[in-house]
């Protein structure tokens, strides 16, 4: 019985790791012509810039405006330190760690390293929000995949109730979505530019989530 078990464990690690290498050459494809082919993906960006901003603005500014934020730095690292802090606090060491470290190395080191060296500028359309630095890829994507996805990691093993397990990991993932959304409609990102942060966060998840959750 503990050999079927170990061995389905393995069976999912080394899936999580496939489908982390997957999306990494996805990921350096989509670096690579963004920085040699700037205008690869300009007629993809326009359509879906074009398409959000007919449908919605200026009707949903407020509410963009405030998602927004939900994916500021500002707010994500207190929260990451408070989930922190409740998982070290019920010996959940190893996930306090995964989730700490995914936020800290990434969203607030690796993209800013990605947005140096790819160093492509933020659209020339109006910004609703106030916004520093280089465009690809969206910090605010990637930190909100990682921190709210690894979020609906944890709730997935720690929640019994079903109905409640579902409800959040619904308004979790619906946020991930809306904050990508929020940084094409408040005009400070490109679409491409929030496909890479959200393929960034997912690579950190396939390739850590095995390293650091006891299954």
């Amino acid at each position: 019985m503990n050999s079927i078990k170990g061995e389905d464990i393995m069976e999912k690690r080394v899936s999580s790791q496939i489908i982390g290498i997957i999306l990494t050459v996805v990921f350096i494809v989509f670096c690579y012509l963004i920085k040699v082919r700037p205008d690869f993906f300009s007629g993809f960006d326009t359509y879906f810039i074009e398409m959000i901003k007919h449908n919605l603005y200026p009707h949903f500014n407020l509410f963009f405006i405030t998602v927004t934020r939900l994916g500021d730095f500002i707010f994500v690292l207190p929260l990451s330190i408070i989930c922190f802090a409740l998982l070290f606090m019920y010996k959940k060491k190893r996930e306090a760690i995964w989730l700490l470290s995914g936020v800290g190395i990434v969203a607030g080191g690796f993209v800013h390293f990605l947005k140096t060296i790819i160093g492509r500028q933020r659209p020339d359309s109006l910004h609703l929000v106030v916004v520093h630095g280089l465009s690809f890829p969206s910090g605010h994507a990637t930190v909100s995949m990682l921190l709210y996805g690894m979020l609906i990691v944890l709730i997935n093993r720690h929640i019994k109730r079903v109905f409640i397990r579902r409800a959040l990991q619904v308004v979790l993932s619906m946020l991930i979505i809306c904050i990508g959304l929020s940084r094409i409609y408040c005009g400070v990102h490109f679409p491409t530019d929030v496909m890479g942060g959200f393929l960034l966060g997912l690579i950190w998840l396939s390739f850590t989530y095995p390293l650091f959750i006891k299954n």
